[in-house]
């Protein structure tokens, strides 16, 4: 049975992982991650709500990558509607406010993963819920281990994004602007930023599949949507993925492509 359940983006698996072997380690409970606890011939959605369902606490994993993602908001969302106890945990440069997280999970107390003395506060709601009086509290090497993890992953200025999320100027205006006012190109854009929103992670070269652009015209729409900040790029362990960032989202809500 999970105690425990552990919300994360893929590429961070790394965060998540180490964050379960010390759970486990420390209070002596079963935390569950996805990439360790799902196994061959597993039914994975199946899985994920049985575990969603059996534990008492779901951590939020959330940075600047994750905030937007939306398995993030799927198994949060759960959580809170089950009604049952969801802490945010902050890394990347995220920080305790409405413009870096927004409402449900904004109106949760957030603690930050890489300072000691709020992650043993985590530690301590979890050991309460679990009437685990005594833990380690000694925890600076799993800290140090953590922020290794945070140092090797690349992250976008979450307070950049704020700025540029919050701006009273529609987004959609700066980007026909951007494209000296081709509708034809705007849409274009609009396209490719719709089918990526539809995805947890996608790589670059099945999307380019799946919108049926030309090799060199999908380069260069994914190059504008960078240039404009509308999606991240980065490289995990596999190959190379983009995903939709904060400003892409709010375009997309301007343009009526998102509920």
């Amino acid at each position: 049975m999970t105690d425990v359940f552990i919300s994360y983006i893929t590429e961070e698996k790394k965060i998540a992982e180490a964050l379960k072997n010390h759970l486990e380690l420390t209070l002596h409970l079963n935390a569950f991650v996805s990439s360790a606890d799902i196994y061959a011939g597993d039914d994975w959605l199946n899985t994920i709500q049985n575990n969603l369902e059996t534990a008492k606490i779901t951590l939020l994993l959330l940075s600047p990558k994750s905030i937007s993602r939306p398995w993030i908001w799927l198994e949060g969302g759960f959580t809170i509607f089950k009604g049952k106890k969801l802490i945010p945990v902050l890394y990347g440069g995220l920080q305790k406010n409405s413009l870096d997280i927004p409402r449900p999970f904004g109106d949760k107390q957030a603690k930050f993963l890489s300072d000691l003395n709020e992650y043993n506060e985590i530690l301590g709601v979890i050991a309460k819920e679990f009437d685990k009086n005594n833990f380690r509290k000694d925890n600076q090497g799993f800290i140090n281990e953590i922020n290794s993890i945070i140092k090797n992953l690349n992250y976008s200025n979450p307070k950049k994004e704020a700025v540029i999320t919050n701006i009273n100027k529609p987004i959609s205006d700066m980007l026909m602007k951007s494209l000296n006012n081709d509708k034809k190109d705007f849409n274009e854009y609009i396209n490719v930023l719709e089918i990526i929103s539809q995805h947890d992670l996608i790589d670059e070269s099945n999307l380019r599949d799946i919108t049926a652009f030309s090799k060199n015209r999908f380069q260069l729409i994914i190059s504008g949507l960078i240039e404009y900040n509308l999606i991240d790029d980065y490289i995990n362990e596999i190959d190379d993925n983009v995903t939709i960032s904060i400003k892409g989202l709010k375009l997309l809500k301007e343009q009526n492509k998102l509920d």
